[in-house]
């Protein structure tokens, strides 16, 4: 049974085009994950269905009840995860046609992502679903609808599926692009051989009629007729070119190679923090910490439940406030949701700039890996989007001059995008990190050492995972 049906869809903002959708059909039942970069019309598109916004061309047919569950944005006192589970259990209990989620894994934990993806397939209705969380749309997504340059596309299966036909698809069209440039190379080369023949052709004619006019005479038709023979020939080679077609080019992946910093630290092949067994109180937390050793070069993620005092932790390190060794050499690069450092008035480029060692094209080209592209990086920062902000304020503190990594759920309201950037730069920085982050799939990628806060007790791996 349809319970959703759009046709001849057009949606503008300031005279440019949003969305074209000629027409898209849900079903009852269905798990649908819309996909795309930030700012390409993802939640536009599910404030229309619930006509939030009814700014546009064209026909929206809802069959049945809708449930939103919206984006919960930053929560500086921490409470996100609470205020996402609240929303998410009464949308829920209230048992809609079509359920609709913008991003409702960006503040839990593990734990209740599980959960979530528990609730989800009990649900007997239609899920329609924006997330950036790669596990959760693998897990249960069927469908995936995915915007790009304003038009739509339909792809059945789950993103991991989707993500391997567009990367098949890429693959094909370099291919056939090398082909492409191979015919041309090959045509034309062809071409200049029959022009050079031609030529030569064309002076022995003229050479024999100034020596032997008898002979010439008797030779002239079979040169003319060789030149138009090497004429015709030219002319097919010259028809075959232009009706080449030139295949659509992939945008290309960038790569970019991080200037090695370990030659600037005073001890570099040391113990860059070493935690001394000690317990952290706060008002909130009493957490025992054991003896931990941070080498330079080292990668830790940190996991815990929400309010577990992993971001207590970490600013006890930042600010040096727990009984521990750090060394003389350390330079700490902090981001955390709540800060924003940067000067409002400044570029966010010029901001950027001021403090890091890397040259202005690896700054753009990582910028661009955000999907911030030129006409963001030299505006005012005070004048960016949130989303636009905090990819920048993470930008700052990854390519400025600090030799150890401390990002706190620095994968909160990123598009898989720039998710996958952040995934490279982790992987190939070559100093230390300190990580915190909630999401399962990028954590599998990196494959980093693990911390766990459980029960108010800080573990390493060979404790927590026995």
């Amino acid at each position: 049974m349809e319970v959703l049906r759009m046709k001849n869809i057009e949606k503008q903002i300031n005279s440019r085009h949003i969305l074209q959708i000629p027409e898209l059909i849900l079903h009852h039942g269905e798990r649908i994950g819309i996909v795309g970069s930030n700012g390409v019309g993802k939640t536009t598109l599910l404030r229309m269905i619930i006509q939030e916004d009814i700014d546009y061309k064209g026909m929206i047919t809802v069959n049945g009840d809708i449930a939103y569950v919206p984006q919960v944005k930053e929560i500086r006192d921490g409470s996100g995860g609470e205020i996402s589970l609240k929303l998410l259990k009464e949308a829920f209990s209230s048992r809609p046609s079509i359920l609709i989620l913008d991003e409702p894994t960006s503040h839990l934990d593990q734990h209740n992502v599980q959960w979530l993806i528990h609730r989800i397939s009990k649900f007997d209705g239609t899920i329609i679903l924006v997330s950036h969380d790669r596990f959760l749309l693998d897990n249960i997504i069927e469908k995936i609808v995915f915007i790009e340059r304003s038009q739509i596309g339909v792809f059945k299966g789950n993103f991991t599926e989707f993500e391997n036909e567009r990367n098949q698809i890429e693959e094909q069209c370099w291919k056939n692009i090398a082909q492409y440039n191979n015919e041309v190379a090959r045509l034309t080369k062809e071409l200049e051989n029959k022009k050079i023949r031609s030529k030569k052709i064309s002076k022995k004619s003229s050479n024999r009629i100034s020596n032997s006019d008898w002979k010439a005479r008797s030779k002239m038709g079979s040169y003319d007729s060789q030149e138009k023979a090497m004429a015709k020939s030219a002319k097919a080679i010259e028809k075959r070119l232009s009706r080449l077609t030139a295949p659509s080019r992939p945008s290309p992946k960038t790569q970019i190679k991080f200037k090695t910093i370990s030659s600037t630290l005073e001890y570099s092949s040391n113990t860059m923090i070493e935690l001394k067994e000690s317990k952290l109180s706060t008002n909130f937390i009493d957490l025992y910490i054991p003896q931990i050793k941070m080498r330079f070069g080292e990668k830790w993620l940190l996991t815990g439940r929400n309010k577990s005092g992993k971001t207590t932790l970490l600013k006890s390190i930042v600010n040096q406030e727990i009984d521990g060794y750090f060394s003389k050499g350390l330079k700490i690069g902090y981001f955390s949701q709540e800060l924003n450092t940067l000067d409002q008035d400044k570029t966010l480029f010029d901001n950027i700039y001021e403090t890091s060692s890397h040259n202005k094209q690896l700054i753009i080209n990582f910028l661009a890996m955000l999907d911030l592209k030129f006409d963001k990086i030299f505006v005012p920062f005070g004048k960016l989007s949130g989303g636009e902000q905090v990819k920048g304020q993470l930008a700052s503190v990854l390519l400025s001059d600090s030799n150890f990594l401390i990002l706190d759920e620095p994968t909160n309201f990123l598009d898989i995008t720039s998710l996958n950037a952040l995934e490279k730069f982790l992987l190939s920085y070559p100093g230390s990190i300190l990580l915190v982050c909630h999401d399962t799939y990028f954590q599998e990628r990196l494959h980093f050492k693990k911390l766990c806060i459980l029960n108010n007790n800080l573990l390493l791996e060979d404790y927590f995972e026995d």
